[in-house]
């Protein structure tokens, strides 16, 4: 079993290779967005943007629910339910052109809400002399690991493409090798962020708790972006995934949806559901998960948060 792994890994990797990313930030591999740009460039120039006292930076491993939590900030923010407020890409700092950088992101009116797949300690080096307000966005490990094989798989360029097969793709996350990196290190990396810098004013947000009980999650949100509390439920209604979806889908996420993807049902917003990763998961795979989850996240704060939903 351990040899059919091997070739297995083996033959992901060279798939892999084949797609448009480039080795940074400790190791991972980060997908370049922009076919023209140098990521390295890129991140260098991310490291030094001028931050503002009452920016908003979130960070969350792919397919975590960072387009829906762009919406639900953006709403407490601005204390209306209006999807109005541009779109996840306009604000994701890991996937802009070099010139948006320099340019644009510096007219964004405030407060900004600023996006990336990135660690916090690669942040901008601003951001440690102002110390922004900064938001983690949190998900089942299982059903992120779904969500993006089914995004990854859907791309009509070769370029961005991953070919393999689900085998392959979960023998390149068990070991950390896809895009981003490990989702368990992600996470300890925040961690361990927050514990050395306490400094820092931080909220998490953990997709199934706003899925369960989404105007008492926002509510949390409010007092931590003090704003009022009272369009709490105005919100959590607006936001729905399915109102959501089709609300968003009509803007700039549609348009790139169209313009890159085979198709909406594996597009940059899906399901919204919990426990897909169990129409996936083999038995085997789900105990050979279940075996590494226990053995990185022993001692975990946040691996306890998220542990019931892998069960």
């Amino acid at each position: 079993m351990s040899q059919q792994r091997d070739v297995t890994l083996q033959s992901a990797r060279v798939k892999l290779s084949n797609i448009a990313a480039e080795v940074y930030d400790c190791g991972n591999r980060i997908a370049r967005y922009q076919p023209s740009e140098d990521v390295v460039k890129l991140q260098e120039e991310i490291r030094q943007l001028e931050i503002r006292l009452d920016d908003i930076l979130f960070s969350g491993y792919p397919r975590s629910g960072n387009h829906w939590f762009f919406e639900v900030v953006n709403m407490a923010l601005h204390q209306n339910t209006r999807f109005e407020h541009g779109n996840l890409f306009h604000h994701l700092l890991d996937a802009m052109q070099l010139k948006n950088i320099r340019d644009i992101v510096p007219t964004l009116p405030s407060p900004r809400v600023l996006a990336s797949h990135r660690w916090f300690q690669f942040l901008p080096k601003q951001a440690f002399e102002k110390k922004p307000r900064l938001v983690y966005v949190l998900r089942n490990p299982k059903d992120v690991w779904v969500s993006f094989f089914k995004l990854m798989t859907s791309y009509k360029s070769d370029e961005y493409n991953f070919f393999g097969s689900w085998e392959e793709y979960f023998e390149l996350q068990m070991n950390g090798e896809f895009l981003w990196g490990s989702w368990f290190e992600h996470v300890l990396a925040f961690e361990e962020f927050i514990s050395e810098r306490p400094e820092f004013s931080v909220c998490v947000i953990q997709f199934e708790e706003l899925k369960e009980r989404p105007a008492e999650v926002i509510q949390e949100l409010c007092r931590f972006l003090k704003v009022p509390e009272d369009k709490a439920e105005e919100i959590a209604d607006a936001t729905r995934f399915e109102n959501m979806k089709k609300n968003v889908m009509k803007g700039g996420v549609g348009d790139f949806t169209r313009e890159l993807l085979k198709d909406e049902e594996h597009g940059f917003i899906r399901k919204g559901n919990t426990g897909d990763w169990k129409g996936h998961f083999t038995v085997e795979q789900n105990e050979r998960f279940d075996e590494l989850f226990k053995a990185k996240m022993a001692g975990s704060k946040l691996g306890q948060k998220v542990e019931k939903y892998i069960k």
